[in-house]
């Protein structure tokens, strides 16, 4: 993981990366789906004996295999000669898979809370999320606005954000929605970072404007 939350392929790990590849077995390997089609993957966990305590990771890469066969027939009919290309999109998405074994600890921080104005003329929250620690840290987002005499407003919310191992921070940018009739010229931005699974406060700050 980058610090701006992309994804990038481990050329040469680091000596604090811990993969579980060869840990984990699934099936099925191979699936062909119809539209609206479900299909169950079932993961196992097979630690090895004097495997050490820390946080073990990987992907597990969902995409879909183009059918040569299916491809778009060539348009002979377009003008021009040369080289012709038919580009067929490959679509993904890959599912973090996380084994954990021992007693591991994360912290995290809300730091550079700042709100700064996009191409688009909109207000945006800009922030670093820190963490330390031996484990990854995952939760989700929320920012509430408050000024005196107005109604507590969430403006701004996003699920499951995550600052992987071994990465240390990971810049944030959230757009602001503004709560009807108002604008977020005054009063007070809470910003807290909740763990995905038991909701408990993984970090929290604020911004008055």
């Amino acid at each position: 993981m980058l610090e701006n939350g992309g994804m990038e392929d481990v050329i040469t790990p680091l000596s604090s990366e811990k993969f579980v590849d060869e840990m984990v077995r699934f099936t099925p390997r191979r699936v062909v789906l119809q539209p609206r089609q479900i299909q169950t993957v079932r993961l196992r966990a097979f630690p090895h004996n004097g495997i050490h305590d820390g946080e073990y990771r990987t992907f597990l890469n969902f995409a879909v295999v183009p059918n040569v066969r299916e491809m778009a027939p060539l348009d002979n009919k377009q003008p021009g000669g040369g080289l012709k290309i038919n580009l067929t999109p490959v679509y993904g998405v890959a599912i973090p898979v996380v084994l954990r074994i021992g007693a591991l600890q994360v912290t995290s921080r809300l730091v550079g809370l700042k709100v700064q104005v996009n191409t688009k003329n909109e207000q945006v929250l800009s922030m670093t999320i820190e963490r330390e620690g031996s484990r990854s840290a995952r939760g989700d987002l929320e920012v509430l606005w408050s000024a005196s005499g107005a109604k507590t407003v969430q403006v701004a919310r996003i699920a499951g954000v995550s600052v992987l191992t071994p990465l240390a921070k990971r810049n944030i940018l959230l757009k602001l929605r503004h709560p009807e009739g108002i604008g977020l010229r005054h009063g007070t931005l809470k910003v807290r970072y909740l763990d995905s699974v038991d909701r408990h406060v993984l970090a929290e700050g604020q911004l008055i404007l």
